[in-house]
């Protein structure tokens, strides 16, 4: 086998593993959105809705170990798979930023839609409050 034709295999498979690595990113992004919106539909300064410990353990807590062992397992198939090539600090900055602002736009997000439907649910008709800070436009 020549080296290009080994070249153009390398990138391919490459290619083949990084959809699933997205589909793991996404899937860790999604877990952390979840246990943060459980925080703040439950924490006394934000939501209070006093929930029992079963959902803090269920909703908060296991999402949280869920996606360290998700994005543990990106991380570590990111590099054996394309070695140490895409990864310069100052460029993935800014990325991470990213990263950690839609988190939190998520679970705000969530929490709108839960609060949504619990208020839909218990009172026949829909009641947020005007002055939550993400909106769904």
């Amino acid at each position: 086998m020549d080296l290009t034709k080994y070249m153009q295999m390398a990138d391919q498979i490459k290619h083949d593993w990084d959809i699933w690595l997205n589909i793991l990113l996404a899937i860790g992004g999604a877990l952390i959105a979840v246990a943060m919106a459980y925080a703040i539909i439950d924490v006394p300064s934000t939501g209070n809705a006093r929930l029992p410990q079963r959902r803090f353990w269920n909703f908060g807590k296991l999402p949280l170990m869920l996606a360290s062992l998700v994005l543990a397992e990106w991380w570590a198939l990111v590099r054996n798979v394309h070695g140490s090539e895409p990864f310069e600090a100052g460029e993935w900055r800014s990325k991470f930023v990213i990263f950690s602002l839609r988190a939190i736009w998520s679970a705000a997000s969530l929490r709108r839609l839960f609060l949504h439907f619990v208020s839909k649910r218990e009172n026949g008709a829909s009641s947020i409050r005007s002055g939550d800070w993400v909106s769904l436009r």
